[in-house]
């Protein structure tokens, strides 16, 4: 019997127990990963486009390049424009395309990571059909089809989840085309480094936040672009999900931020995980810098399992073995960290947020806990247990964080998401993606006992509430019935 299962029917352990740790980081033989090192990483490679006949609605000058994007059904889309280049271990700096006419139609490349079963799973990425990069320093941007010269459109920056070692932006389970064409909004979906290369050391061996400062790179050229596409950016609404709504609370609090967006959206951020790395983070540190900075990516993504397979660990910081790291540049230290979360949230708007059935999704991929589960006994524990660490790892935490910095300066509501709760996977973690990018992964058990039009009612409603945060900071309904229900707790 699997050690999760055994969690589960016993009634002891933590969300590792359930298979996070195992999934997100899953192993598999170095000859089954795409070949790295194949992808352009030099924008400068890419294919240079200096033809004169290409229509002008398709292209845009910005201060660090002109690119051309395509036509989807309903959006505009800009692929895969880097938006910062660095050494490996070093801070990113922004980069600029050097003259001529970029063709900005391909997807992103995902950062370097090894698979992850619970993103195949659920999120349908296929590992086979990405390319990888090192360093992973891209945006995509995806507009209205519509957009006229000289608008000023709210802008939503989409930060994803993975628990800071998977996860990718020109994936299907993270389209915007439906936010974007039913509510006239710009997406820019960001990529950043990620695992070992992007939350662990710096090239002197010392810890460093280098995917924290990847995003903040991202938002500083959307802050000096968006404009050139349409975008306001002094209306700009961070994204995030998972370890992306994790990213999004650190970058309320991180050195530069201040004037680089206006809002906040915190979707089923694992608040447990934040506590007590300290030691977990060391014995990552020195057993990594024991290989050599000039590895190679094999080396490296090697060494990562490696790592992952022989921390000693109990606590829910193991559910999430990377993750930034207090009093490191750019955040403070973990004492000072309220102080400018009060200070934050006086100037931010904020959604915050989590699902009933959290830890649900981290069973949906084993066979014997669904026979479980049809077990009556059976049920009233998984379901004890379930709704016990969807409570410590994510749902106390969030309803926390809305209570202690509501304030009267700025709006503050808090959801709680229950959709889909008669079934095994029903309101776990993730299933609000589903809702607000629309079914673009049907195969996702998360979805299983919903119907297509289930998803596209559903998702149309809790579509209108985000895209009104995202356009006017307020929310103006306390529920989405057999959805969700919501809270104003701030101004």
């Amino acid at each position: 019997m699997k050690t999760y299962q055994k969690f589960i029917l016993g009634g002891l352990g933590s969300l590792g127990a359930l298979g996070l740790a195992a999934w997100t980081y899953k192993k598999v033989d170095l000859a089954q990963r795409l070949p790295l090192g194949t992808y352009r990483i030099q924008p400068t490679m890419r294919d240079l486009i200096n033809s004169q006949n290409s229509r002008q609605k398709l292209q845009w000058q910005t201060d660090n390049g002109t690119f051309r994007g395509w036509e989807d059904e309903t959006v505009l889309r800009v692929q895969g424009i880097r938006y910062a280049i660095s050494e490996r271990y070093g801070v990113p700096e922004k980069y600029t395309y050097p003259e001529g006419v970029f063709d900005m139609m391909t997807p992103a490349p995902l950062s370097v990571q090894n698979r992850s079963g619970f993103e195949e799973f659920y999120g349908g990425v296929q590992y086979d059909a990405i390319p990888q990069d090192e360093f992973g320093q891209y945006l995509s941007i995806t507009l209205p089809k519509d957009i006229q010269p000289n608008e000023k459109l709210p802008v939503l920056v989409w930060i994803h989840g993975g628990g800071y070692g998977n996860g990718g932006i020109d994936i299907k389970s993270y389209d915007p085309q439906l936010l974007v064409s039913e509510h006239r909004i710009i997406v820019v979906s960001i990529s950043y480094r990620l695992g070992v290369l992007g939350y662990l050391r710096d090239r002197d061996g010392h810890f460093a936040n280098l995917g924290l400062l990847d995003q903040i790179e991202a938002l500083k050229w959307i802050h000096r672009n968006i404009g050139y596409f349409g975008g306001d950016n002094q209306q700009v609404t961070l994204y995030g999900e998972s370890a992306g709504a994790n990213a999004v609370q650190y970058l309320m609090i991180a050195q530069g931020t201040e004037e680089l967006f206006q809002k906040v959206i915190i979707a089923s951020s694992p608040f447990a995980t934040m506590d007590d790395r300290n030691e977990m983070n060391r014995q990552m540190l020195t057993a990594y810098n024991q290989l050599p900075i000039e590895a190679t990516l094999e080396e490296i993504l090697a060494k990562q399992d490696q790592i992952i397979a022989n921390i000693d660990e109990e606590g829910y910081a193991k559910n999430m073995f990377f993750a930034p790291h207090y009093g490191v540049y750019p955040l403070p230290t973990k004492e000072e960290a309220e102080a400018a979360w009060t200070e934050a949230t006086q100037r931010l708007d904020v959604l915050i947020g989590a699902t009933t059935r959290e830890a649900a999704a981290f069973i949906g991929e084993d066979s014997y806990l669904k026979l479980a589960g049809s077990l009556p006994g059976i049920k009233r524990l998984i379901e004890q247990k379930l709704k016990t660490l969807s409570h410590d790892i994510f749902i106390d935490g969030a309803e926390s964080f809305a209570q202690r910095y509501a304030n009267s300066q700025r709006a503050m509501y808090y959801y709680l998401m229950h959709w889909g709760e008669g079934h095994l996977l029903g309101a776990s973690h993730t299933i609000d993606l589903s809702l607000a990018f629309g079914n673009n992964h049907p195969q996702s058990p998360i979805l299983l006992g919903m119907t297509k039009e289930d998803v596209d009612y559903y998702g149309r409603q809790f579509r209108a509430v985000l895209a009104g945060f995202i356009k006017t900071g307020a929310i103006d309904v306390d529920e989405i019935p057999e959805v969700m229900t919501i809270e104003h707790l701030g101004k």
